[in-house]
């Protein structure tokens, strides 16, 4: 009996796209925007500028939150791009580099020099369902596809030569179809199997690569999950890939549906191609030349493609300049996107981003229409994905039924030679908000700045045009944004920017903090009685009767009376409805409110640190697992959160961090610690680690006594008392107060042993013991955490660790389990080839007790360990002091406080 067909309202699927023909918001980079990249999975948004740069951003309801940036390559990056499942990045630069990151922590975890510039990148797998990850890098310089496998080695395992003069300018995976789509610099299409790089035909049975030692049953419940889809040709003759060379021209972007059915392909003389994968067959063809737009523009019954004439001739002109700016950059551009439902494809054209219905061959709207001045290159959307069984059957179980917030989706762009990527919506700007879109989180350029401040009392005019709208104020605690009232508080905003441009204001504290009140910053001094204004002396106030302080969250003057600001500011927490007439009021936080009640936190005035987690990450499946009697079954992260809140919630203990409860909003939930306010003793810089901006400081031999007793005194009640294995013990979960306390931090992999032992090899790899990459399935736990705090104490003793992960993962495993390490007494035998500096410091040699004492912690027998009560009783740890600990606490926090 064949199943009903379920027609889908495609309505639904357009409420979840952007809509408007103005953009929402813009963000800066310091250069060109070239890529921006969506995870809508994880809810990430990555942006890479000419410069090298790489930026993490973070999709809220409504906005957009910055979360961390790299400096990662030293010459243009030519192309980034994100694997099936999200989890991985990847970045090629033309300084023949590809580095690659890990998108949940953020973490940039592969380098590979490369011996070619490279023209494009593609994470590719031999199997749905595979572990391995692959990635196909072609070279710019002859035509060659390398395969690397990154998480294993930097070598080179497969190259395909194609013996010709062309050069491969796009690489396409299909995982639907486990076939990889290239496209060369002359027009010329090809389609291979990933398993053997051949053309694949319909009669050949697809295998899925796996582990030798998967279990089958295993293999045979993915297979009938995920079964790998068939083409339906066996020659290329009998498809349209042909198209291309027949006309001449070449693709200058591919992009694929999301089901993998239909594949798309813009062409240097712009016409759009859809072809559907499994025949390869031309679909769908749109004319989006500008020889097409030009004779439209005269057509009656064309006017949802009119503009006006001036705007059209500086769009022309704008489009010839493109064509050589796409020849002479080498970037690659993604100009096309589908959307969830398969049907919408949303692509970048000369007067703005169209959105068509490919199936019913309808144009639906145009997205930016109204923005004359900018021409869209590389987009990328981000959408709810809404499971289908809900859009059959129940509607009121979406998000679309809200009809006050359809849908928080959101189209990224960039734009052609602009240092900004630009963010639609569906929200509606009115004419107040059309001028605040543009965001300052960068300094602007020189011109910019010396003209603001060669002469501050300008004319309003020029004022008004060249003052920011908003700001963002960001802190070790968190972003704060700021709507400024410029067009009323004219002076006030103008002192306040042009001392936010000049870096005025970096690294001021908030010195002053008051329950229910306020917090203040904005004096260098750090102490409220310095700062100036702009003019070097005090100005007059600006007050409104419609600016007022009833409202918490607004942004005032600090003075010490009528007419006296300078550069001092506060931002309250309640209303203040006493404060109207005394303070100027020139903005208001739009973004941040959470942080200014978390840093007072109302209830004990005390700091406290927060560790989050996404909801719908928790939900997440992660890895397959067999229980005793066989049975396959699905972890989720939640089991993880589960695992890691009965943990933290049943260890109380002065060596350990508390735990304090617990926050949840609509995405997230918080596990709220105590504050320590020096965080981890020491932090990993790339190749080494380091104390502070000083890299050639060691911490004393005395503090590190201090330091490793406390450890091992966690180590005895959570082993003993507890029956825990923290299993991830490395310097950033070494935390220390101001106060010289020190606390085990971080039990996200922590696990309740079984007679003493644990399974699986969860943790940092070069913290990890031999034992991990050995034959055992099972572990003794303290014996696990004892080797790891021993390669914290050689951290601590050289500021670097024995087995680095600059290698490849199989060297590194393989040198932890077999090669022996080197304890040189000098503390600059590893750092001064990496600074060519050495430390001035008094304590740069290690005593032969120094170096006896490690060696017990790093025996490769888990046996012949020392234990954590042994430790805690051997003669090294005899003269600890805990007021050396103290000084060295309170010394190290006011140097970071300063950087």
């Amino acid at each position: 009996m064949k199943k009903k067909k379920i027609r889908i309202n495609n309505d639904i699927y357009l409420k979840n796209l952007p809509t408007n023909k103005n953009y929402q918001v813009s963000y800066m980079h310091t250069d060109i925007v070239t890529h921006v990249v969506v995870s809508n999975k994880k809810k990430y948004i990555i942006t890479a500028s000419l410069n090298g740069i790489i930026k993490f951003w973070y999709k809220n309801i409504g906005c957009i939150e910055f979360v961390k940036h790299f400096k990662i390559h030293s010459d243009e990056i030519i192309n980034i791009f994100i694997s099936e499942d999200e989890e991985h990045l990847g970045s090629l630069s033309k300084d023949k580099t590809y580095k690659q990151f890990d998108i949940t922590s953020f973490d940039m975890n592969i380098v590979i020099k490369l011996s070619f510039i490279p023209r494009t990148g593609e994470f590719i797998y031999s199997s749905i369902f595979s572990t391995e990850v692959k990635v196909a890098i072609s070279s710019s310089e002859k035509a060659c596809i390398y395969i690397y496998k990154p998480l294993e080695s930097d070598i080179c395992i497969q190259t395909i030569d194609f013996g010709c003069c062309n050069i491969i300018e796009i690489i396409k995976y299909n995982k639907f179809y486990d076939l990889c789509v290239f496209s060369d610099n002359e027009g010329l299409l090809d389609i291979v199997d990933v398993t053997n790089f051949k053309f694949p035909t319909s009669k050949e049975e697809k295998k899925s690569k796996t582990n030798n030692n998967m279990d089958h049953k295993l293999i045979d419940f993915m297979n009938k999950r995920y079964p790998i889809k068939k083409i339906n040709f066996s020659f290329k003759s009998e498809t349209d890939l042909y198209e291309l060379c027949k006309y001449k021209t070449y693709a200058l972007c591919i992009s694929l549906s999301l089901d993998g059915e239909y594949m798309a392909i813009l062409s240097e003389n712009y016409f759009l191609r859809i072809y559907k994968f499994e025949s390869m067959k031309l679909y769908r063809v749109y004319d989006e030349s500008t020889e097409m737009y030009l004779t439209a523009q005269n057509d009656p019954l064309k006017k949802e493609l009119h503009i006006d004439s001036f705007d059209f001739g500086k769009r022309l002109f704008i489009e010839k300049e493109i064509k050589k700016y796409m020849k002479n950059q080498n970037i690659n551009f993604n100009m096309i996107s589908f959307d969830e439902s398969n049907q919408y494809i949303i692509y970048s054209t000369f007067i703005g981003i169209k959105v068509v219905n490919f199936i019913t061959n309808q144009l639906c709207y145009i997205i930016g229409k109204n923005e004359a001045n900018l021409r869209y290159l590389s987009i990328s959307i981000y959408q709810n994905i809404i499971p289908i069984n809900k859009v059959r059957t129940n509607i009121h179980e979406s998000l679309y039924i809200n009809e006050k917030n359809i849908s928080d989706c959101a189209l990224f762009c960039t734009v052609y030679k602009k240092a900004r990527f630009y963010v639609f919506s569906k929200k509606k700007l009115n004419e107040h908000e059309l001028d605040d879109r543009d965001i300052y989180n960068e300094q602007p350029t020189k011109n910019d700045v010396n003209s603001l401040i060669s002469n501050p009392l300008k004319n309003i005019e020029t004022i008004h045009k060249n003052t920011p709208k908003s700001a963002i104020i960001y802190t070790t605690m968190g972003d704060i944004h700021i709507s400024l009232f410029y067009k009323e508080c004219k002076k006030t905003v103008q002192n306040f920017s042009v001392h936010s441009i000049n870096g005025y204001y970096n690294n001021c504290i908030f010195h002053r903090v008051i329950k229910h009140f306020m917090v203040q910053t904005g004096d260098p001094s750090g102490d409220g009685t310095g700062g100036e204004s702009i003019w070097g002396n005090e100005f007059e106030d600006e007050f409104f009767d419609h600016l007022n302080h009833s409202k918490p969250f607004m942004v005032s003057m600090a003075n010490c009376g009528p007419n006296t600001n300078g550069s001092q500011f506060f931002i309250t927490t309640v209303p203040c409805p006493w404060l109207d007439f005394k303070h100027t009021v020139f903005g208001k936080v739009t973004q941040g409110s959470k942080f200014n009640k978390i840093i007072l936190c109302e209830k004990d005035n005390k700091f406290y640190a927060l560790k989050k987690y996404e909801k719908s990450l928790l939900e997440k499946k992660r890895d397959f697992t067999k229980s005793n009697n066989d049975k396959i079954s699905i972890k989720s992260k939640y089991d993880d959160f589960k695992n890691e809140l009965q943990i933290i919630t049943d260890i109380k203990n002065e060596y350990c961090l508390t735990c304090e409860g617990i926050i949840t909003n609509y995405d997230e939930v918080y596990i709220i610690y105590e504050y320590m306010e020096n965080d981890s003793i020491l932090k990993f810089d790339e190749y080494f680690f380091v104390l502070d901006k000083n890299y050639t400081c060691f911490i004393p031999i005395q503090v590190i006594k201090c330091i490793i007793k406390s450890v091992l005194n966690s180590f005895s009640y959570i082993h003993n008392e507890k029956n825990i294995c923290h299993r991830d013990v490395k310097p950033s979960n070494i935390l220390m107060d101001k106060n010289g306390r020190v606390k085990l931090s971080d039990f996200g992999e922590s696990e309740y042993m079984v007679d003493k032992k644990i399974k699986g090899s969860r943790g940092t790899y070069e913290f990890m013991p031999p034992e991990f990459f050995s034959n055992e399935s099972s572990y003794n736990g303290a014996k696990v955490d004892i080797w790891s705090l021993g390669i914290c104490l050689y951290v601590m003793f050289y500021n670097v660790v024995p087995f680095s992960l600059k290698i490849s993962l199989v060297e590194l495993f393989n040198n932890i389990r077999t090669k022996n390490i080197e304890y040189p007494l000098d503390r600059n035998h590893f750092l001064y080839p990496l600074t060519n500096k050495k430390s001035t410091c008094s304590n740069n040699f290690l005593s032969n007790e120094d170096i006896d004492f490690l060696k017990l912690f790093l025996r490769k027998n888990p046996a012949e360990r020392i234990t954590s009560e042994d430790a805690l009783k051997h003669e090294w740890l005899a003269d600890t002091n805990i007021e050396d600990l103290r000084e060295f606490s309170k010394e190290l926090y006011k140097k970071r406080k300063k950087l």
